[in-house]
């Protein structure tokens, strides 16, 4: 318990970690009325059974006296009535408790959620490339809420009913030593042994349970990812299956954890009001009276109706944690390595700082890269002069390295080895957000978010300038489409994914968001394979005259779209092998002239060195 609690604190900053801590003192005020409620019980049910003690005990001498009563029916009225308001100022102070606690916990979820969240997107771009996106779903949506709700929550309830118990358990010790001990060891005895027979098991199902709903999320993500091919091939059974498989294993880990929580309780029923009984049976055969058991009975009975349910939630909560914690153990493990601090959210980097504008060259020296798992680096010593307003493209056959190269000019993966550099100065991590702010890319496959075209081509822009994106829509040939066709126009919602447009469609408005940002470096990765040759000449063209002082990189399949650029690089498994212009490659080069001949013949989604896995 203790280590569970150092890897629980560690999740969250100082200043929470001392609200926490103020919660302690109530919980202890909130205790101590629950007693002094139950201990005021125990005079009012004393003068019930004999009213002679009010002449025989000073302080209800002394409380009948300072009230100026004259009989016993009045006196016990006023205990009546000091009793019920102690137990009512208890319970509100309690509800007060543990309305504190459960905000305090809920509030977590909020931060935790966000934080877990920005720890993530300030990963590197290469962590992503082996991770599936429903890990992040699990991660911020379900983890944390299992964090707070099935850990954090359940130990401060577990403190403040623990802390009840005691303090009930040492007013009862102060009343009757021997039936204290009774109680403590009958109840409490019990639920400890039953936790030390369940705990392995509460383990196990817990570990079941957080690889189910890892499981039952990508089974959702991809059923939603697939829904066309699905519907096409009729595999709605085989996606069904692979959802209601780990959906069941969640159920089941749920249901059994509950029933072991709740076992102990009902045999706790039969135990406490079996030993008030006793009590009474063996007083009466002991020739005491009742007016002299009532009180004792009526404080003990009161007072262990209280403690069982007390221990009751305290065991309960046990056992929940005891179920969550590989979740918690699962999230410490994948941020051990990073010191969380309070939530500052990733601030805008571009928002207060220029561009990294290139006048003269961009330049790639020296530049060595593997990826993580590889067996050998893809790239070695390379070296790539861009010259600033040019075009030029980069082509190959699948597995070149042509993708990986264009992730190392957007600063998203950094080498091993050499620099890219921006008119002599080095790319850094101090200077990339600059960099980045001056480029424009389209990769081939267009995230759209279901949202109006007008915010798709506008992607992430908090002030939207729709002059600009008509402007935009216009040089990537989409303009006419979505004003004459769509039936908002550029205010008509795309769908999850832009599933109601063609690729095509998709790709022009991935351009239109490129150009839109108005960067000097346009990147296009393959971002015209869903197009015709047609119409892919007359978007080409409609980008070179409204582009004639920026620097054009395009990665291409289809030779012809590559036709006019300045400088075609031709890469063969992480080497530029030959470059020039078209018609120079054409003359030169045999592997060139027989990719120029088949044209459109291959495609490449991705480098085969890149690891097997989705970038999230």
């Amino acid at each position: 318990m203790i280590d569970l609690y150092k890897k629980l604190v560690r999740l969250f900053p100082p200043d929470q970690r001392r609200q926490a801590k103020l919660i302690a003192p109530a919980i202890v005020f909130t205790a101590l009325l629950q007693v002094v409620g139950i201990g005021s019980v125990m005079p009012f049910l004393a003068v019930v059974s004999d009213p002679t003690i009010i002449q025989r005990s000073r302080a209800l001498h002394a409380l009948y006296q300072f009230f100026g009563l004259s009989s016993t029916h009045g006196f016990l009225l006023l205990l009546g009535c000091l009793s019920f308001a102690l137990l009512l100022i208890g319970n509100f102070v309690s509800a007060l408790t543990t309305w504190w606690m459960v905000r305090f916990a809920e509030m977590r979820t909020h931060y935790l959620a966000s934080v877990v969240l920005e720890q993530y997107l300030n990963r590197p771009y290469v962590f992503f490339l082996n991770k599936n996106s429903a890990e992040l779903g699990v991660r911020v949506l379900s983890d944390v809420v299992q964090i707070v709700t099935g850990i954090l929550l359940p130990m401060l309830q577990m403190v403040s009913q623990l802390a009840l118990a005691v303090f009930l358990l040492a007013f009862l010790f102060a009343v009757n030593p021997i039936l204290s001990l009774t109680v403590f060891v009958g109840l409490g005895g019990i639920y400890a042994a039953v936790y030390w027979v369940i705990r392995g098991r509460l383990t196990k199902i817990g570990t079941e349970k957080a690889e189910a709903n890892e499981e039952q999320f990508r089974a959702l993500s991809e059923a939603a990812g697939a829904i066309k091919e699905i519907k096409l091939l009729n595999l709605e059974h085989v996606f069904l299956e692979r959802f209601k498989r780990p959906n069941l294993v969640m159920a089941r880990s749920v249901a059994s954890q509950s029933m072991l929580a709740i076992t102990p309780n009902y045999a706790m029923e039969t135990i406490a009001f079996g030993g008030i009984l006793g009590v009474v049976v063996a007083v009466l055969a002991t020739g005491g009276k009742l007016s002299q058991v009532l009180p004792l009975v009526g404080v003990f009975g009161y007072a262990i109706m209280r403690i069982k349910p007390a221990l009751q939630i305290a065991y309960a909560s046990v056992s929940q944690i005891r179920f969550n914690e590989p979740v918690l153990d699962r999230v410490s493990e994948e941020f051990r390595d990073i010191e969380f601090e309070p939530l500052g959210w990733i601030p805008q980097k571009s928002a207060n700082t220029g561009k990294l504008r290139p006048r003269n060259r961009i330049e790639l020296l020296g530049i060595t890269f593997q990826y993580p798992g590889a067996p050998r680096p893809l790239f070695e010593n390379l070296s790539i002069d861009i010259k600033a307003g040019s075009s030029v493209a980069f082509v190959g056959l699948t597995g070149s390295g042509k993708t990986t190269l264009v992730d190392i000019l957007l600063g998203l993966l950094v080498p091993d080895a050499g620099i890219l550099a921006v008119d002599g100065i080095t790319v850094t991590d101090e200077n990339r957000s600059e960099w980045q702010a001056d480029l424009g890319y389209v990769p081939q496959q267009i995230y759209l978010s279901d949202d109006m075209i007008l915010r798709n081509i506008a992607f992430g822009a908090d002030d939207v300038d729709a002059g600009r994106v008509e402007q935009a829509a216009r040089t990537a040939n989409i303009d006419e489409f979505i004003s004459t066709e769509l039936p908002m126009g550029y205010k008509t919602r795309v769908g999850e994914r832009g599933v109601r447009l063609s690729g095509g469609q998709r790709q022009r408005i991935g351009i239109a968001r490129a150009l839109y940002r108005d960067a000097d470096v346009l990147i296009l990765d393959e971002a015209t394979s869903a197009l015709d040759m047609i119409t892919e000449a007359r978007l080409f063209k409609s980008i070179r005259d409204s582009a004639r002082t920026k620097t054009l990189i395009i990665v291409a399949h289809r030779i012809p779209t590559v036709r006019d650029c300045d400088t075609i690089f031709l890469m063969d498994r992480g080497r530029i092998a030959a470059s020039g212009t078209y018609d120079e490659l054409l003359a030169s080069n045999d592997q060139f002239r027989a990719m120029a001949r088949i044209g459109s013949g291959y495609s490449e989604p991705r480098d085969e060195e890149a690891p097997v896995g989705r970038a999230m």
